[in-house]
Formats: structure tokens, sequence, C-alpha cells
């Protein structure tokens, strides 16, 4: 540049700039002492603070321990009182000792046991009373309703606490006459539980709680009738606390020096109707011209709320006079470094406006010549330095190229710090451009243009050539191509994306998933797979409509699922209401917890459609994935077992599918059954066994016909491998219908050949067939048009099966006994139930359980409990049978009690029943599959 535009520079620059406002420094300087003092008064009072709230916080910590003690020990008063069992004395002499010790301990509580008194007991009472010394006792009540004329029902005051002033007048006062006690009496009596009432308010207890617990006269309390609990109560045990003296108590035990405050108490017995006591305590002088410390907390006994406050002054000894100091001294020794700073500042400014001004004269020149170009062009030298940049590439790279004087700077400038990684690829390939003069060309270099919006743009890259062939520089042509890979990104998200809620749709989660399964094998890393499923969405739906339903997913995907899970995790839709999560290196105790916090979120989640609120759950299966995991199928299949058993368990709860969970193994080898169990009654796979049972009192044999199933390797497997599966997939009525069909056709070819005996063969029936409308029609067309062959069946129903639908049950019965079968009640004692619904049912026998005649030669109390049922049979007509009949001691015993059969391995092990007019059907069966097998071999 001429020296005379440098001049020129220097000169305008000087014209333009201005004296700095040493005004606003003096203001500021101000301002800085001022925070500083303000700052100052706040250090001196910290330590003081702290040690109040300290204090405070151990007063109402301590407060809410007592309270607790309080009832921990009017619960040990209620175990007391009721391992004593002498309630009919009103006082035992240990018991009141006990209440007496109570008393005496603590000042701040008077413990004591209030009598159920009723009218015809009132006189007799008054004169033991008075027998034992309280000449003048009587029963008295609340002069205002005059409950003595009203009521039947008395629970007078008996104990005496030494130390009030008040105890002597309330000796004998009936308490039940009051109606807040009344109410808290009631409620403790119905719910049999712990009940506070508000105290009278007196001199001594202004803001006084009385907790009541019931005594009753019988164990049974929980099965009576609401109406009738306060007829069983036997006594109230009571407690009325003195909360002013529980917290002087409890101050007076605090390790409290140097402090002066301020304890207030407040009670609302109802909403306008506080009550307020203040205690003062004071020990050392206070600096009365700072500001009061003020804490507040309110304290629940029970329900009644109690608000303890804190009101205390600053203790001049306790003010931090040195930290002030240091804080003063900083503020000075910052202003001084800001008078400093400012003075280096103007120097440098100065220096860089006289510089900024040559290189704009320069820009400008270059500018007029780029300015109409459509694409941005940069120039630089062999080092990277820009020399120029046309508007188009200010508006291209954004911000850091608008209004920066660049030229003089490296070319990574143009780029901000989050985007240096793409500056150094422009770098890397103008090296190349140079080093091989050839023209290099990048697409999709990530930048920021002026609107602050992410782009994309193709820079192709030239070198210049001078005159003598050496390379000078590199030009840039930088051309937006945003909207192309746009376009693109648009499509691969429609193919990506679920559409209402903007999560993975499941294709690309399981991608996702087989990513991250390929990740754990090859950095020998942890990773969880959480599969969460809402419940009750159906509802939503069902009740608002679909509309509903999607945007409560919109809702839950947008705000509660991001606010939960950590950041980088993958988060996918996989199904109407079923989600997946992915949390990468992690282990099972961080993914659950993540997994619980998703729960309590959805818990608190209220969703708003319209006039009506919805609350849903979530139930998460969590399977961790490691270098063991094998297939993105066969993680989805473990998961989807945990959700499972997670809504098993009561739903909104996280179960793990880890190896050595017991629970899930079972559940997924339960899942094999729903296919397994149809295919074996296809292949005929089933087969019958059964079990003779001994007569002991003259009635006809009995036989009970049961299950097994080959699996498909043939072996031999028990019911309880296979029952509880059938049970729980709907396919018990299936093999009910197969035993029943197999068992009448082997019934029927016994009764056809000579030499029958006239056994009387068992069916069970399962609780499914009970309550299946279609079996009805089933066993009616099976039975209708053979009543002989009806005669010889017993249909056997277990206790648990009819509770669970009575009336269906008892529907079922009576057909079966109109057809003419006999019936059985089987395992006739595991429950209670049936004894209440016994006369109803059209049985014939009772099957006792096995589980009380299994030891009846050596436990008296099982055979008691087997003798009293055979009893109860007989009382209702009915013949008795006896389970787990397991050897000569026990069928001696039953023949002893009465009963009519036992059954169990001590008579005849259970054996397959096969008969013999059908056996050469079988065999021929077995031999054509065996046939079709080997074929089937040969043929692959």
């Amino acid at each position: 540049m001429p020296l005379s535009d440098n001049l020129s520079c220097t000169k305008t620059i000087s014209m333009k700039t201005h004296h700095f406002p040493w005004s606003l420094f003096i203001i500021g300087s101000a301002v800085m002492l001022s925070l500083s003092m303000w700052l100052l008064l706040y250090v001196m009072q910290q330590t003081a603070k702290a040690e109040i709230e300290h204090t405070f916080t151990s007063l109402t910590e301590r407060v809410r321990g007592e309270f607790a003690t309080i009832i921990a020990l009017e619960s040990g008063l209620v175990a007391n009182t009721l391992t004593l069992n002498n309630i009919e004395n009103h006082a035992d002499r240990e018991l009141n000792l006990y209440i007496q010790l109570l008393n005496n301990e603590r000042d701040d509580v008077n413990f004591f046991i209030l009598p159920k008194i009723t009218s015809d007991m009132l006189e007799q009472y008054e004169q033991e009373k008075q027998d034992n010394g309280y000449l003048d006792f009587r029963v008295f009540g609340n002069a205002d309703t005059d409950p003595l004329n009203s009521t039947h029902i008395y629970f007078p005051s008996e104990t005496i606490k030494q130390n009030k002033l008040s105890g002597l007048k309330h000796f004998g006062r009936d308490v039940y006459s009051y109606p807040n006690f009344k109410d808290a009496m009631d409620e403790a009596s119905v719910k049999n539980k712990t009940v506070a009432a508000w105290s009278h308010v007196t001199a001594e207890n202004t803001h006084g709680i009385t907790i009541f617990h019931p005594i009753y006269d019988t164990q049974f309390f929980n099965t009576l009738p609401e109406n009738t609990k306060m007829d069983h109560v036997q006594a109230m045990v009571a407690s009325e606390i003195f909360l002013d003296d529980l917290i002087k108590n409890i101050i007076n035990r605090l390790d409290i020096e140097d402090m002066s405050f301020y304890i207030s108490v407040q009670s609302y017995r109802a909403i306008k109707q506080a009550r307020t006591t203040t205690i003062p305590f004071f020990i050392t002088e206070a600096a009365d011209w700072l500001p009061e410390v003020y804490h507040s907390q309110t304290i629940a006994l029970l329900d009644k709320p109690v608000t303890i406050s804190m009101k205390a002054l600053i203790p001049l000894n306790k003010l931090s006079w040195i930290r002030a100091f240091v804080v003063f001294f900083v503020t000075l020794v910052l202003i001084a470094l800001s008078y400093l700073f400012i003075k280096h500042y103007l120097k440098n400014k100065h220096e860089k406006d006289i510089a900024d001004a040559m290189l704009e004269k320069e820009h400008n020149r270059a500018d007029a010549t780029l300015t109409a170009l459509g694409e941005g062009v940069i120039t630089t030298d062999t080092l990277g330095t820009v020399m120029y940049l046309n508007p188009k590439a200010r508006d291209i790279l954004g911000e850091n190229a608008s209004n920066l004087p660049l030229e003089g700077k490296l070319l990574t400038a143009l780029y901000p710090a989050s985007l240096q990684t793409e500056a150094q690829k422009i770098m890397d390939s103008m090296l190349i451009c140079i080093e091989k003069n050839q023209i290099v060309q990048l697409h999709n270099i990530k930048a920021i243009n002026h609107h602050g919006t992410p782009i994309l743009i193709d820079c192709t890259l030239s070198p210049m050539v001078e005159e003598a062939g050496n390379i000078s520089g590199v030009a840039l042509v930088l051309e937006d191509v945003t909207y192309l890979e746009e376009m693109r990104l648009q499509i691969e998200n429609m193919a990506k994306r679920d559409h209402l809620t903007g999560l993975f749709n499941r294709y690309e989660f399981e991608n996702q998933l087989k990513d991250t399964i390929i990740n754990a094998h090859k950095h020998k890393l942890t990773h969880a797979f959480c599969y969460l499923d809402l419940d009750q969405f159906k509802i939503v739906n069902d009740t608002a409509g679909h509309l509903a339903g999607d945007q409560l997913l919109r809702q839950l995907s947008g705000t509660v699922f991001l606010r939960s899970t950590p950041a980088g995790a993958i988060l996918g839709r996989l199904g109407g209401d079923e989600f997946g999560l992915l949390l990468f290196n992690t282990d099972i105790k961080k993914a659950t917890k993540v997994c619980e916090q998703i729960i309590h979120d959805i818990q608190h989640f209220v969703f708003l459609w319209q006039d009506k609120r919805f609350q849903v759950g979530v139930s998460i299966g969590l399977v961790m994935i490691d270098d063991l995991s094998l297939s993105v199928e066969q993680s989805l299949i473990s998961a989807d077992t945990a959700c499972y058993l997670a809504k098993e368990k009561g739903r909104n709860r996280v179960e793990s599918a880890h190896i050595d969970n017991e629970e899930v193994r079972q559940r997924q080898e339960e899942l094999s059954w729903a296919e397994r169990l149809p295919r074996a009654i296809e292949e005929n796979r089933l087969v019958l066994f059964i079990q003779y049972m001994l007569p002991l009192n003259g009635v006809r044999t009995h036989a009970e016909i049961l299950v097994r199933m080959k699996d498909e390797q043939g072996k031999l497997l028990a019911p309880n491998q296979f029952i509880p599966a059938a049970e729980r997939y709907g396919i018990m009525t299936k093999i009910d219908r197969w035993i029943i069909q197999r068992s009448l056709e082997n019934i029927e070819q016994i009764i056809s050949r000579k030499g029958d005996e006239g056994f009387i063969y068992s069916i069970n029936l399962s609780g499914q067939t009970l309550t299946d409308e279609t079996f009805l029609r089933f066993i009616h067309d099976a039975l209708s048009k053979r009543k002989a062959l009806a005669e010889r069946i017993c249909f056997e129903i277990t206790e648990t099966a009819t509770m669970g639908n009575l009336v269906q049950a008892l529907r079922c019965m009576k057909l079966l006994k109109d057809l003419g079968a006999s019936l059985a009640l089987d395992d006739f004692g595991s429950g209670l139930s049936s004894f209440a619904y016994l006369r109803q049912m059209p049985v014939d026998y009772l099957k006792i359980d096995g589980a009380f005649v299994h030891n009846i030669h050596k436990d008296g109390i099982n055979r008691a409990i087997v003798a009293n049922m055979h009893q109860l049979a007989g009382v209702f007509g009915l013949k008795t049978i006896a389970e787990y009949a397991e050897n000569e001691s026990i069928i001696s015993e039953l023949k002893k009690i009465g009963v009519d059969l036992a059954q169990g391995y001590g008579f005849h092990v259970p054996e397959e029943w096969i008969v013999e007019i059908l056996r050469a059907e079988q065999s021929r069966a077995e031999q054509s599959r065996a046939e079709q097998s080997r074929a089937e071999q040969l043929y692959h």
C-alpha cells in the first residue's frame, strides 16, 4: 500500500477514535464496591446461617423421630395388651404398671387404655372403681351433647398422669362422647389402624394430638362387616401428645451454643382454627441490624399437620470478619487490574484499527471484480492464507466470514471451532492441488450459512499458476448443494423413521440392535436393550378414540422418553404401543435405574384429551448385550419374555432376562408349549394312566384316570411339566376333551366285555373347561345317549376351579348330574371358600387334600382335621376319598376314621391304561407312524 494511503488510514482511524468513557469506569468501580459490600454482608452471615439451618433441621428431624417413637411405643402397648389378654378387669396390674412406667419416663406423652363399657356394665364398672379406692368415681362426658343419654358405649379414662394438673380432672371422662375423638375411634375400629385426633385445648396442651388403636375380642376382625366392628372392640389404646413439652425437651437436648431464636408451633384443627404458641430461646447477644433467619416446616403425625417455625437472629460472634476483609481487598485488586487492562486494550485496539483499514481497501478492490458471481470464490496463497473472498462466499460460510476481515488469515478461520474437521479436509485437498498441480473436487463439505443454518457445499480447488509456471496459490469455488442432500436425507428418513412419533421404526431399530450386538462382540463391551410395552394404552383408544391414542404416543415420545433417557441412547417404536431402547456401554444396575426412571416419569405423566384425564404405565423387559449375545431375534424374544413377566408380576416394573433369572427361562420354555401341546394332541402323544382306589367302607371300587405326555423323543412327561403351560395358554380345554373322549371309548369297551367289575372312573375337569360355554354342548352330546356309561363316570372338580366362576361351575355341575354322572370335589380343604358354598354344590364325594393325609399316622392335628372333614361330609350325605395314602399305617388310620376310599401309592401305583380290545388298534397306529417316519427319512 502506498505511504499516502497508509497515512490516510491512520488519520481516518484517529478521527474515528474517541476517548474512553472513564466516567463509566468510575461508575462501574462504584458498582463493584457496592456489590462487594453486599457480598461482604452475605459472607459474614453464611456460617451463622448454616449453623441455624442445621439446628432447625436437627429439631425437625428429632420431632419426626419422636413421633415415630411414640407410635412405636403405642404399637408395643397394643402388643402387650393383646399378650396379657386380661381386659375384662379393665386395668390389669401388670399392664397398668407398664403404662405408669412409660408415663413416668416421659412428661410429654400420656399413655392410657380406654376400656369399652356398655350401658349394662356402667353401674358395675363405677362400683368397682369406687371399691378400689376412687370413692367419687363417675363416668362423665361432654355436657353439650349429653352422650350419657344418647349412646350405649363409653370409653372412660382410667390413667392419671402424675405431673399434669389436668390429669385428675380427666379421670373417668368418657372420651367417646367428644365428636372429634368419636370419629377417630370409629375410624380406628373399622380400619384396625392407628388414627389421630386433636386433643382438647388446655393450658398444658395447646397443640395436643391423641392417637387411638383398637383392641378386638376376635382375631378374625377383618371378616366382620364394618358396621359391627365396634361391637367387637374390647378397648382402645391411646396416647395424648403434649407438643409444646415435646419440642421443649428436644431443644433442651440439642447441643446449642451462642444462638438466640424463637420457635413457633402452629397446629391446624380446621381451616380457620389454627393455633400458635411461641417458645423463646436466648443465649447470646445478636446482631439485630442484620435480617432475621427464618425456617419453617410442616410435619404430620399420621394425618395431623403441625408447622414448626424458627425465627433466629445472627449472633455477633458468628460473623466472619476475616472473610469480609478478604472480599473487600479482592475487590480493590480487581478494580486496579481492570484499569491496567483497559489501558492495554486501548493501545492494541488502535493498532488493530490501522491494520483493518488497510486490509479493507485491498478487499474492496478484489470484491468489485467477483461480486457478481453466483458461486462463492476464495483465493489463498500456498500456505492457505486467505487473500480474497467474495460476498457469496461469506454468505455460504456464515457468520464467521460475513463481516470479519479475513485477508491474511488461514483458510480454517472461515470455519467455526465446531467444524474445524471440515476445514482441515479443504486444507488437505489444497496441498494435493498444489503438489500435483491439478484440480481437486470435494463433495458434501459441512458449513454454516449466514442464517446460522447447517449447509453442505461442493468445493472445487484450482491451482493459480504464474507466468513463470510457479504456483502462487489456490482458487476455491464454493457451491451450495444442501437442497440435494436434504432430498436424499428426506427419502432415507422416511424409510427409517416412524411417521407418528419420529422415532426409529422397527426395521431401522433392528438394524441398530444388530450393530450393537456386533459392537459388543468386537470391542468386548456391554450394552442394554430395553423392551417397553405401555400399560392401559388400550383404554385411551377405546375411550377417547385413536386420535387421542396417537397424540398420547407423540407426547410420550417427544417429552417423557427424551427426558428420561440418557444422551446417546437410541429409541425406536417397535409396534402400536411398544418401544425399544438401546443403552450403550452400561451395566445391569445402571440400565435398571434408567428403566425405573422411565417407569416413574410415565406413571406421573397425565394425558389430557378434551375433558378426559388418562394415566398409563409401562412394563419393561431388559436384556444385557455382551460378547455372548447371539442374534437380534433372540434378543427380541428374551426382552419380550421379560416384559411379559413384568406384566404378570403387576405391571409398572422392570424385569431382567439375565441368565440367572429362572422365571424368564421358565417363561421361555412355557412359550414353546403353546406350539408343542396342540401338536402333541394332533400326533396322539397323550397317554392315559389309571390309579385304582381302595374301598374302606363297603363302597364300589373307584379308579382315577390320569394323563401323561410323550415328548418329541418319546420320553414320558409328568403332568406338572406341561399342565401349567396348558392352563396358561388356554389349551387345557382341548386336553380335557381328548381325555374324556378316549376315556369314554375305553369305558365302553370295558362295559361291553364280560366280567365287568363295575368300577367308577374319575375324570378331572379344569377350571377353563368349566367356564367354556361350548363344553356343555360337548359333554351333553357325549353322554345324553349313554345313560349306562354316564353312571360309571365321576367328574372331579377342584375347589379353586369352582371358586373362580361359581355361577358357571354350578351350571356345568347341574348338567353333569342331570346326565347321570357323579361329582367329586377335589383337593377339599386346600382353601376355606368352598365351606360356604358346599350346600349349593351337587357333589357326591369329597376328596380330602393329601396335605392333611400324608402323615396322619404321626400328626394328631392332621388326623383330627381329616376326621372332621369326614364328619362334615357325612352331615351332607357325601362319601369321602383320601389322597396320598402312601403306606399301610395311613390306610389303617383312614379306616379307623371311617373314610370310604383311599388313594395312593400304598395301594396302587399309577400305570398306563390300555384296554386290550384297543391295544391292537393302537399298535397298528404306532406301526403306521413308524413307517411314515422311515419314508420321510428316505425321501430327505
